[in-house]
Formats: C-alpha cells, sequence, structure tokens
C-alpha cells in the first residue's frame, strides 16, 4: 500500500529510500493522522501536500509544525532540490 500518494513520481529516489520515506509517513499517518502527496517533481524542485485529519489522540499540529514535519520527512529526498510545502490543518468543526 502506497502510504505517500505520488511517491513513484520521485523517480530518481530507489526502492529503499522510499521503504524509509514512507516508513516516517506511516508513523505520522497513525500517530497524528498526518497524510502527504507529491504534488510536483522536477529538477530543481519537489513540491507536497502535507494534511492533517482528524484524529483520536487530538493532538494537532499548527502551520508552522506541519511544516518542520514534513521537511524532516522529506529532507533525503531532496539531493539538492528546494522544497515546496502546502498544508492544510486540521481545523474543528
Amino acid at each position: 500500500m502506497e502510504i505517500i500518494k505520488n511517491l513513484a513520481q520521485i523517480h530518481y529516489l530507489n526502492d529503499e529510500q522510499k521503504s524509509v520515506i514512507e516508513q516516517q509517513a506511516q508513523a505520522h499517518l497513525r500517530f497524528s493522522n498526518i497524510s502527504f502527496n507529491v504534488l510536483q517533481v522536477d529538477e530543481d524542485s519537489l513540491s507536497v501536500q502535507t494534511i492533517q485529519g482528524k484524529h483520536l489522540s487530538e493532538n494537532y499540529a499548527d502551520e508552522k509544525r506541519l511544516i518542520e514535519i514534513t521537511q524532516n520527512t522529506f529532507a533525503d529526498a531532496l539531493l539538492g532540490r528546494s522544497l515546496t510545502i502546502e498544508v492544510i490543518p486540521y481545523v474543528s468543526q
């Protein structure tokens, strides 16, 4: 099962590198319902959307923290590329 949507777009990573990133993403999904979606990859940049949904723990991150989590999760995937992050934090009704 693909934990990070469109991870295959990061074609320059090998399976082992993708697996490490997926393991980190799995932990964020499990403990805080944070998911990632690769939006665009090119020679100079990587664009990722980070979304936090409702979670029983009610452990919600603000935009700044979601950016930090995304930077840490994808740090090894950049290989000199810039990282653009679109965050959608959970907002209670």
